[in-house]
């Protein structure tokens, strides 16, 4: 009954899912911490020397490392519910385990033994944690959304560095070293039930309503990852497949920058304490505040990194470029922490820590896991990122060993960091001179220029080879074309003239939109010299140069219909917003004015108004449908007649515009219509008309608009499109009887999932030798 109940309401389950792993990633990270903190101490009761101390240190990621692959292939049998629970349950004894290894050790020997065994097994035992976090967000979340949901589960490190590191000081200040492990370990068997309780699959959760599990699976969620069918039907290893990826030398890169970005890590979670109190005279307490300051500001920088990369990449540099650049300077900061050997000052040692782990962390959040989901092959994806990060995490024991060794050898804690800042340095020039571009491995999505025709020749069964001009949404759209047909990716192209150049010949199919930033120009079609088709996303094809695709041969297919409902939606919603001053009112309200100025003014009705209609396709007849709901008088230009509808037709866009209280334009783009909408039509729908634009922007001359605003020669304006996107003049934005949106008329999950079904079934067709389904041809 409950989980009816739920089907029919909103839910946001997905945000607590998320909450629960980044609390199960915290505990995991603690885990792995709070030895660091307990370390002094334990050293100090059982004798141990600096070297044996760092072997204790490693050993967790000794195991973590051995437990990658075979963790991923657990989880890949038995699912993400039943190998994270159990593996929960196990670590978290281990934990406990560790607090009485005084109990049960008779010496020296016998504590370093049993302290190594246990971190051991815990390593082994947490392996597959984080695969299991990605898996839990791959089945819960939408591709736009996975980006923010990782990061956060990425940072646990530092929540638990902040959260733990000072808590675990006070309890071995006031009750002795093991409390820690106590603590912790008893917050992970809690943890199991609350795991045991609340994880389920999207299909089964109780408390999902429909609305959101549309939405998640829409959005590309594999809903049925963890289904028995799904676990049953896992693919076989391939050692070809192996070799592809430890022969690459830009995964190399990456796993060696990812091993760089490890080593900082456990050296922050390992020696750097000790490093406070044994070199820098702090007490143990002080230690484990002290770390507060960096492990936030490696959150913060962690967060920044991938924020700046995709702004980037939005602005135009290459995927290459956008992931590199941040690497490579966060790196470059991180490498200054070298400078606290000569710092006198703890407070100066905090300072420049807080400052290197900030670049660390854009560096990370930048250029490591981001890089596996740019790079990895697609039908090996998970055999990828543990490859990625087994390799990464060597470092994990690596440097805690040899930290100790340089320690134990020199007495000296400066020659260590001098050791871990080369980390960086090294990482950097890997990123900037040996690297080379970032590219999609494997033979579906390979894209550098030496091997164009060793993957034509492996791929000669599939149909195209297929240019996409931009990215392309929703994600399921570009995982069908990556599935059936040999796809390039034009914008991830360091040069793309020069890609073209040298490649453009083998093009057999381009998929683009029609707005400004995408479209195909003439000169685009020209470097494409045996393109047969062109599928456009989106209804409107203003950008695609008609006559020259035409002049060749060349088909062009659009996606009409499937959009006419939601942008119909949207314009109505703008008759009513900017009638009723909805937005504007609820600006009113926000900044208090309601209660210190009183009454909001009269606004105007919708209801018995003139709806003019400026073309009368697909869109122009949803909109009128929904205006006659409100006993709207139907009115319409349209430049070829409509016998087939009752609604009045006028000869002229003057005399429409002159009878309308509401010129709503959703006529298509391109130059026929280009500033079709000008001050004389303005003036003549008057003082009490309403323009409505979910058209194209180019249809309007906005600066004759804006012109007939400020004059009041009309009422207002609700408009969707503009004429420099996503540009939008300040004197429009400034209105109050201006309702703006960004060109979301059709953005709905809806009608992306149907306009991405539409592409790919016209370019499928295509591909087969049958008529597509909805060709564009010359108005």
């Amino acid at each position: 009954m409950l989980q009816s109940q739920n089907r029919s309401q909103n839910s946001h389950v997905r945000i607590w899912i998320l909450c629960l792993i980044l609390f199960l990633s915290v505990v995991a990270y603690a885990d792995r911490s709070i030895l660091s903190i307990s370390g002094s101490a334990i050293k100090d009761e059982f004798g141990l020397s600096a070297i044996q101390l760092g072997l204790i240190l490693s050993a967790f990621s000794w195991a973590y490392v051995i437990g990658q692959i075979p963790g991923g292939l657990f989880l890949d049998r038995f699912g993400t519910k039943k190998v994270y629970g159990v593996t929960l349950a196990l670590w978290s004894v281990s934990t406990i385990l560790m607090g009485f290894v005084g109990e049960f050790s008779t010496g020296m020997t016998m504590a370093l033994t049993l302290m190594f065994v246990l971190r051991f097994a815990l390593g082994l035992i947490e392996a597959p944690s984080f695969p299991a976090n990605a898996r839990t967000v791959i089945m819960w979340f939408p591709g736009a959304e996975r980006g923010r949901a990782s990061s956060l589960f990425a940072s646990a490190q530092y929540f638990a560095v902040a959260i733990f590191s000072p808590l675990s000081g006070w309890l071995v200040s006031r009750y002795g070293w093991e409390w820690p492990f106590f603590v912790l370990g008893g917050i992970g068997v809690v943890a199991v039930f609350v795991w045991a309780w609340y994880m389920r699959s999207p299909k089964q959760h109780p408390h999902v309503s429909e609305n959101e599990l549309h939405y998640i699976e829409q959005g590309g969620a594999l809903v049925d990852i963890d289904a028995a069918q799904t676990l049953k039907a896992r693919p076989p290893l391939s050692k070809a497949m192996f070799k592809t990826l430890l022969s690459n030398r830009m995964l190399w890169c990456a796993y060696l920058g990812q091993y760089c970005i490890i080593a900082l890590s456990y050296f922050f979670i390992t020696w750097f304490p000790i490093y406070l109190v044994q070199a820098r005279g702090m007490n143990i307490m002080e230690a484990g505040f002290a770390t507060i300051a960096p492990a936030l500001f490696g959150f913060l920088g962690g967060i920044s990194g991938g924020y700046i990369s995709d702004k980037l990449l939005a602005r135009g540099w290459s995927l290459s470029w956008a992931r590199k650049a941040p690497y490579i300077v966060g790196m470059l900061m991180a490498a200054s922490l070298v400078l606290a050997a000569i710092i006198p000052t703890n407070t100066g040692i905090i300072a420049i820590m807080s400052f290197a782990f900030f670049g660390k962390g854009v560096a990370a959040g930048a250029g490591t896991w981001t890089i596996v989901s740019d790079t990895a092959p697609k039908e090996a994806v998970g055999l990828a990122g543990a490859i990625f990060n087994g390799i990464g995490n060597m470092a994990g024991f690596i440097t805690p060993l040899l930290f100790g060794v340089i320690v134990g050898l020199t007495g000296s804690y400066s020659i260590g960091l001098v050791f871990v800042g080369a980390h960086c340095i090294v990482a950097a020039l890997l990123f900037l001179l040996v690297m080379g571009p970032i590219e999609r491995v494997g033979d579906e999505q390979q894209t550098s220029a030496g091997t164009y025709k060793s993957q034509g020749e492996n791929h000669a069964s599939k149909p195209f080879n297929v240019l996409l001009k931009g990215p392309l949404l929703p994600q399921r759209l570009q995982d069908n074309l990556d599935a059936h047909f040999t796809t390039f990716r034009l914008w991830q192209q360091d040069d793309s003239e020069a890609w073209l150049a040298e490649h453009g010949s083998q093009i057999d199919a381009l998929v683009t939109s029609g707005n400004a930033l995408m479209g195909a120009s003439a000169a685009l079609i020209a470097q494409l010299p045996n393109l047969k088709v062109i599928c456009s996303n989106g209804v409107g094809y203003d950008a695609i140069d008609i006559a020259a695709a035409e002049t060749r041969g060349i088909v062009v297919t659009n996606t009409p219909g499937v959009l006419n409902s939601c942008v119909a939606d949207t314009g109505m919603a703008l008759m009513l917003d900017v009638a009723r001053r909805i937005s504007a009112a609820d600006r009113y309200v926000r900044a208090g004015s309601w209660q210190s100025q009183g009454r909001y003014p009269l606004t105007t009705k919708v209801g018995g108004k003139v709806c003019g209609i400026v073309g009368l396709g697909g869109i122009g007849k949803a909109l009128a449908k929904r205006a006659q709901a409100f006993d709207m008088d139907i009115h319409f230009y349209n430049p070829r007649s409509r016998p087939d509808v009752p609604y009045q037709r006028h000869d002229s866009l003057l005399s429409l515009a002159k009878q309308a209280d509401f010129l709503v334009l959703t006529i298509p783009g391109g130059a026929a219509t280009h500033h079709l909408i000008n001050a004389e039509v303005l003036r003549a729908l008057g003082p009490q008309g309403f323009l409505i634009n979910i058209a194209r922007g180019s249809v309007v001359d906005e600066q004759a608009l804006i012109a007939a605003l400020e004059a009041s020669e009309i009422a207002g304006a609700g408009l969707d499109v503009f004429e420099q996107e996503p540009a939008v003049p300040a004197a429009l934005r400034q209105r109050d009887d201006v309702v703006i949106t960004p060109h979301l008329a059709s953005s709905t999950i809806e009608t992306m999932a149907a306009m991405a079904d539409l592409v790919f079934e016209n370019l499928l067709a295509f591909s087969q030798g049958e008529a597509v389904l909805t060709r564009v041809v010359s108005r």
